[in-house]
């Protein structure tokens, strides 16, 4: 019914089938209102709502990629700067979705993506008094997708949903049994058209009915039961009966269900069902617009677990639903793959032994047989010895080697695994060229590449060779370091900036804008952290840009061996949830003279300017960062068990708890530093410490109580301006 909304939409229906694309994929469309771009989402009556949604239902099947939902795939509203309370918060009343969503993140049988942090602020969402009943695959829930906003009495069908897990879940027959406002629907006569009086909005049928929306259509002065929507009594029940085929790896799966009651409508709507079929987090459409009532699957592979649901349409709209129906099918099933087999890059002259035993896995634990073959023996021959292929590169080129696995004693059917092996030539050259054993990184593509070689060796994992030679492919095809240690990591030989295109800003021209998520951290899983040396020389990387979960910043995670040093970021934008920082969403390892400015921002713990979460040490360091976080957001540092030696923060900070001007909460040592930005909070608020433990210690440090607004805190003291900066040396 409409894309995107910033106004009111009261009493609407629509029973359209809704098909949206990805909205994290590179290049996926961005549309603008009022100047501020978004990301599309996909929704059975409104793909994005900034406005307001009130007692309006959507019955139709809706697809897509991310912020998927059955009536709204996007509610939230940051036309304006809603932190002055300029404009309410986008808001769904009073409504409900009946349809089959699907997509791939953020998938809700009623919203997609509910509320949102973008970038220094975050953006409520409200759902109140509404309902979901659909089948919903994809990552998500069976109302909301990724609710970052407030969801108040509204609730989803676990036995119609697939989703029988949360708070808001109830079975059919407990979303039908109240048949008036009582139980949990005590709070749901509520006022739509926002005259201050409640309006009575929802009709109660039976108890085998759902709660349906009230209208008069044809000015009658009394809502007729057609206009409800055409809902029906109830359901149809759902039988399945499994069965053996003459076909190998294959069951056959007979469906019956009942028919549904239309005798409560004059005249009666015409009604055809569609089957459905899922497995695991997937669904697909086996068949649509029957008009008997069985349904025979003849496709279904044996030994595998699916589940089956039926759905009846009324009309074209309104399908009711019956419960899911989960069927294990009989006889052996054939062998499948696990996950993907990564490309190699080899050298002439290299051999390279591969695991592949975890790549297939066979229903019944049947014992697999296993093979390989090249497609061009010419380049490189292969052997199997086990669950291992071995690799043998002949000349340079490309060729693609196939890896089976066969049940031989069981369904005598076989899978295969495929993947690519780049053979380059056997001649070396120094990509240390000055030869102090640290690589040297001058592009993004460059710094891209450490990822793939985290320990800063020369020597990339095997799924990231072919990436890691790309990116310094002008200066060789192979590592070779000249320090008395080797490779022991990078150094930057010049300034660098994430604004690709030039435009001043990060946006979806940019080469790591990356569908808006911006730049993925290195190393941005903990305990597999950076292990090596990053020397900065002094320069400087601009526009980062990373809107993405948590673990965030140049770098995710930094290991107690890992030293960063000499190099500053500016006009940072980080943002995320928890574990946020501009340079290091957690470091146990060193930093020493780097800096930061922009801003950084997270919903939920441990924000810091520079480092989200620190251990090991930080020294010689300062942020000029905007900081807001929910609990331990500090101007330097979060969440801080480091020793934190001779550093400031300039920046605002804001947040609900363990709130400090260079520090949120610590647990380590402060020497001979200060803070002087505004700070505020709702509880344990300081000018340089927000809270202290008693394993902390504060020497000599300081924050500036004029420019701070705080005259407490939980470490360090307070000085005015005046004192801060009349002592012009070691005095």
């Amino acid at each position: 019914l409409v894309g995107a909304n910033l106004g009111t939409i009261v009493r609407a229906r629509s029973a359209a089938a809704v098909t949206g694309r990805d909205a994290a994929r590179p290049g996926g469309l961005l549309f603008s209102i009022g100047g501020t771009s978004r990301e599309p989402g996909t929704g059975g009556l409104v793909g994005y709502n900034g406005g307001a949604v009130r007692a309006s239902h959507a019955s139709g099947r809706v697809a897509g990629g991310r912020s998927v939902g059955g009536l709204v795939g996007i509610n939230f509203n940051d036309a304006p700067d809603i932190r002055d309370g300029s404009k309410p918060p986008a808001t769904i009343l009073a409504s409900y979705a009946t349809g089959s969503v699907a997509g791939t993140g953020s998938v809700g049988g009623l919203v997609g993506q509910n509320g949102h942090w973008r970038h220094t602020r975050f953006v409520p969402g409200a759902i109140r008094y509404s309902y979901a009943t659909g089948r919903v695959s994809g990552a998500g829930n069976g109302l909301v997708g990724t609710d970052d906003g407030t969801v108040t009495s509204s609730y989803w069908d676990s036995s119609t949903s697939g989703d029988t897990t949360g708070t808001g879940a109830r079975t059919t027959a407990q979303l039908q049994a109240p048949t008036g406002y009582s139980g949990i629907y005590g709070s749901w006569n509520v006022d739509v058209d926002g005259d201050g009086t409640n309006d009575d909005p929802w009709h109660f049928r039976t108890s085998t009915q759902y709660a349906v929306l009230k209208a008069d259509l044809d000015d009658t002065a009394g809502a007729t039961w057609q206009e409800f929507g055409r809902q029906l009594r109830a359901g149809p029940t759902l039988t399945a009966v499994t069965s053996s085929t003459t076909t190998p790896g294959l069951a056959q799966v007979t469906l019956t269900w009942t028919a549904v009651d239309v005798s409560h409508w004059s005249p009666a709507p015409g009604v055809t069902y569609a089957v459905t079929r899922g497995e695991g987090d997937s669904v697909e459409t086996l068949a649509e617009d029957l008009t008997v009532l069985t349904h025979t699957d003849t496709a279904a592979r044996t030994g595998a677990v699916f589940t089956y649901q039926v759905a009846a349409v009324a009309d074209g709209g309104e399908p009711v639903r019956s419960a899911v129906v989960e069927v294990a099918t009989p006889g052996n099933s054939p062998p499948r793959p696990v996950g993907t087999l990564p490309d190699r890059w080899l050298h002439v002259g290299d051999t390279a032994s591969i695991e592949f035993g975890e790549a297939f896995e066979d229903p019944e634990g049947d014992a697999l047989t296993y093979g390989a073959g090249s497609s061009a023996t010419g380049v490189a021959t292969v052997s199997v010895s086990g669950t291992r292929v071995s690799i043998a590169p002949a000349a340079a080129g490309t060729t693609t080697v196939t890896v089976s696995a066969t049940d031989a004693g069981g369904s005598m059917i076989s899978a295969a695994q495929t993947f690519t092996v780049t053979v380059m030539p056997a001649s070396a050259t120094d990509y240390d060229a000055d030869d102090d054993g640290l690589i040297e990184i001058g592009t993004l593509a460059r710094l891209d590449a450490v990822r793939y070689d985290l320990d800063g060796d020369g020597e990339p994992t095997v799924d990231g060779a072919a990436a890691y030679a790309a990116a310094f492919s002008t200066v060789g095809d192979r590592q070779a370091c000249g320090g008395p240690a080797g490779c022991v990591g990078y150094e930057l030989g010049a300034d660098l900036d994430f604004d690709t295109n030039g435009n001043g800003e990060a946006d979806a021209g940019d080469a790591y804008w990356n569908g808006g998520a911006g730049w993925e951290p290195l190393a941005p899983v903990f305990r597999s952290g950076f292990q090596a040396i990053l020397e900065g020389n002094g320069h400087t990387i601009a526009n980062l840009f990373i809107d993405r979960h948590s673990l965030l910043g140049l770098f995710g995670n930094t290991s107690p061996t890992s030293v960063i040093r000499h190099v500053g970021l500016i006009d940072v934008s980080v943002a995320g949830r928890s574990y946020v920082g501009s340079l290091v969403g957690w470091s146990e390892g060193s930093i020493v003279g780097c800096y930061a400015t922009g801003t950084v921002a997270g919903t939920r713990s441990r924000v810091g300017g520079l480092v989200g979460r620190a251990e090991g040490s930080i020294a010689a360091s300062y942020a000029g960062t905007t900081v807001q976080g929910f609990s331990m957001a500090g101007g330097l540092i979060g969440h801080s068990l480091a020793t934190v030696t001779a550093t400031y923060a300039t920046g605002r900070v804001a947040g609900a708890g363990h709130v400090g001007g260079l520090v949120g909460r610590s647990e380590g040592s402060i020497t001979a530093s200060y803070a002087t930005g505004p700070v505020s909070g709702d509880g344990n608020v300081g000018g340089l410490v927000g809270f202290s433990s008693n394993l902390s210690t504060v020497t000599g440090s300081y924050w500036d109580t004029t420019t701070s607004r705080q005259t407490t805190g939980a470490g360090g003291q307070g000085r005015t301006t005046a004192q801060l900066q009349s002592p012009t040396g070691y005095t």
